[in-house]
């Protein structure tokens, strides 16, 4: 199916979708959702503990070296069981980029015959853009980097973001948990954290009123509810022409694919890496169901609010998720219609 054509199908599962007046618990959801997960001061002092143990650690063979969070932990969008992200600061000893992957698998393995303090398991990740090495403590998580200073000063915008919108920390953390419920994340293909955001941050730039300024420039105040914005969100998206476009949050005005130079089914443009698109590991058959689930939510979110759910995400995952089984099964009947007719009905009529 040609991407024009897969375009105009979604736009017509989504025509005639009215604002989501019938999903008045999306904020209580979200609200609630939000007071049970925040980060309380507990929780801070005790990641701050196990950084501590690792710088102190690792200064032993990086003498000056320093460790900074970033990611979930700090821009706002995490939560009480989140891993922390890690960034070591090599200075005054600098780390080439095409040394990174020997100085992530030299922490790895010092991390383990060394036996720093609480650590139970240490593996270097080197596959992946960023090399990491992936720690694991009794009770957390945490994946340490070297000297990528972009991603500190990404997570440091993010936090700025939710500092313009007090809505923005807990869309994220929505739109976050729905991705994963529905099998759109990154260990099925799909978004990480990262790109998840910047999406919702996009969209949030291009609402009517805007929502969320694009750097420097002036905003307005923007008061639709809850429900209307994610609603929104999924509207905007799944009518978005990723073929011909890429997102960004650094222009109001569309950023076309030729200007970036990216290839990938789904482009979103990296803040401070303007060459880097985030999302360049999307394949055609996962931009394909992540375009699909987008619209068939929008399209359950203008129905009236289904109260045998427990809670809005329960009612939006499971309603999408029956769509798309009816959907199948469609789909299903017309094949074994066709089978019928070709297997049966016409050779019976050939024969008499």
């Amino acid at each position: 199916m040609s991407n024009a054509l897969q375009l105009n199908n979604y736009k017509k599962l989504i025509s005639g979708i009215m604002p989501a007046k019938d999903v008045p618990s999306a904020g209580n959801y979200i609200r609630n959702y939000r007071k049970k997960n925040i980060v309380r001061y507990t929780d801070l002092q005790r990641r701050e503990a196990y950084v501590a143990t690792l710088e102190t650690f690792l200064r032993q063979y990086y003498p000056g070296c320093t460790l900074e969070m970033h990611g979930s932990c700090i821009n706002g969008f995490g939560n009480k069981n989140s891993d922390i992200d890690l960034c070591l600061k090599t200075a005054p000893f600098r780390v080439e980029v095409n040394h990174q992957h020997n100085t992530i698998v030299h922490i790895a393995r010092i991390l383990v015959t060394d036996h720093c303090q609480g650590v139970e398991d240490a593996t270097a990740i080197t596959e992946t853009r960023i090399p990491i090495v992936d720690i694991t403590f009794k009770d957390m998580k945490i994946d340490l980097c070297v000297n990528q200073f972009v991603s500190i000063e990404s997570s440091k915008l993010l936090r700025q973001y939710t500092y313009c919108n007090d809505r923005l920390a807990g869309l994220g953390l929505f739109i976050k948990d729905f991705v994963k419920e529905m099998g759109i994340d990154k260990e099925h293909g799909g978004f990480s954290s990262f790109p998840c955001i910047l999406l919702l941050i996009h969209y949030l730039q291009h609402t009517n009123p805007v929502s969320l300024p694009v750097l420097n420039q002036y905003v307005t105040s923007n008061n639709e509810s809850y429900g209307d914005l994610i609603l929104g969100f999924f509207k905007y998206f799944a009518s978005f022409n990723f073929k011909d476009h890429v997102v960004t949050i650094n222009q109001h005005p569309i950023l076309t694919r030729n200007a970036a130079g990216f290839r990938s089914p789904i482009a979103i443009q990296a803040p401070f890496d303007v060459t880097a698109n985030v999302t360049d590991g999307i394949k055609d058959g996962v931009a394909h169901r992540i375009k699909e689930i987008f619209a068939k939510s929008a399209k359950v979110l203008s129905q009236p609010q289904d109260r045998r759910y427990g809670n809005f995400m329960e009612m939006l995952v499971n309603k999408v998720k029956l769509s798309s089984f009816m959907q199948l099964g469609h789909q299903l009947l017309a094949l074994f219609t066709l089978a019928y007719y070709f297997l049966i009905r016409i050779p019976i009529c050939l024969w008499n």
